[in-house]
């Protein structure tokens, strides 16, 4: 006798929260509980995810069961007569399954995902693509999302990767002249400009030879890193790590907006994820509003 086991993961148990399924598995079990073949796919809940911590794993608790209580799962009459039910009938191929990243798997840097393409007669407009950057910078991370973002707007643009990488040694270069122009260069801003070299793929000694070769130059640009200001507009999405009423609290006593809906005046939106699937985090990048992480937006917030 085998068993066909089939699995949810969930947003929540409460549909009338909007909870909705994420991940569904049929796992085949034999009858000592040892599994054998298993179909799984993700499912786009279009709200965010929730707490990502917890796994459901019917497969192991039946195996449980079947080694502690056999009899709760033994065949009855009843099992026996569905067995010559008819299955209905389903279209099948439509959607092919997605199944989710192995655990320890790294994706590669976005930029390996850029092909060398066929050579031009003009030259790329890259004010575009260097504006998209800035923004996927401003919590010091680049979410899939944003990576899938920029790698669709370099193709838009017919950008090689090798002048995506132009790009990115400019975008480094500001930055430094940013972190220099008071004439002095701080540990924090070190760190920042050796974390943005690494998000955007350059050598670990590239933050330290720019550094050097702007130290003693003259700018007033000023790029990445999020700064909010009194009156800005933020919008929260997800289940954050701290309470969203002290979020809330600590944002409106530095003067900020807290807003229920996202529109063209948003500032940001502050994340739980930033790969959030939510209907704010999608509306956010549809009308290019920023999406930062919980811990970009509070570091933010103690700047105000």
């Amino acid at each position: 006798m085998t068993y066909a086991v089939i699995d949810t993961e969930t947003t929540g148990l409460l549909p009338g929260f909007r909870h909705r399924i994420a991940e569904i598995a049929v796992i085949h079990v034999d009858a000592d509980g040892t599994v054998t073949d298993e179909w799984c796919t993700l499912l786009n809940p279009e709200r965010d995810l929730g707490p990502q911590a917890i796994h459901m794993a019917a497969a192991a608790l039946l195996r449980h069961i079947l080694a502690t209580r056999p009899e709760a799962v033994r065949t009855t009459e009843q099992h026996r007569r569905t067995v010559g039910w008819p299955w209905p009938a389903l279209t099948t191929g439509v959607v092919a399954p997605f199944r989710r990243t192995p655990i320890g798997h790294v994706e590669p840097h976005f930029l390996a995902r850029l092909v060398e393409r066929m050579s031009r007669d003009q030259e790329p407009m890259v004010d575009a693509y260097f504006a998209m950057l800035d923004a996927a910078l401003l919590d010091r991370r680049i979410s899939a999302s944003e990576a899938d973002a920029l790698i669709a707007l370099a193709d838009d643009l017919g950008l090689h990767r090798s002048e995506a990488l132009a790009v990115h040694h400019s975008y480094l270069r500001e930055l430094a002249r940013a972190a220099w122009a008071d004439g002095v260069l701080t540990e924090d801003e070190r760190r920042d400009v050796q974390t943005v070299a690494t998000l955007l793929g350059l050598d670990a000694g590239e933050a330290e030879r720019v550094l050097a070769q702007e130290k003693t130059g003259d700018s007033k640009v000023t790029v990445g890193g999020l700064v909010l200001r009194p009156g800005d507009r933020i919008v929260l999405t997800g289940t954050m790590r701290r309470a969203r009423e002290e979020i809330v609290e600590r944002a409106v006593a530095a003067g900020l907006r807290v807003t229920g809906s996202v529109s063209g005046k948003t500032r940001v939106v502050a994340a739980a994820d930033p790969d959030s699937l939510s209907g704010k985090a999608k509306q956010a990048r549809e009308l290019g509003v920023a999406v930062v992480s919980e811990e970009a937006f509070l570091r933010a917030l103690d700047a105000i």
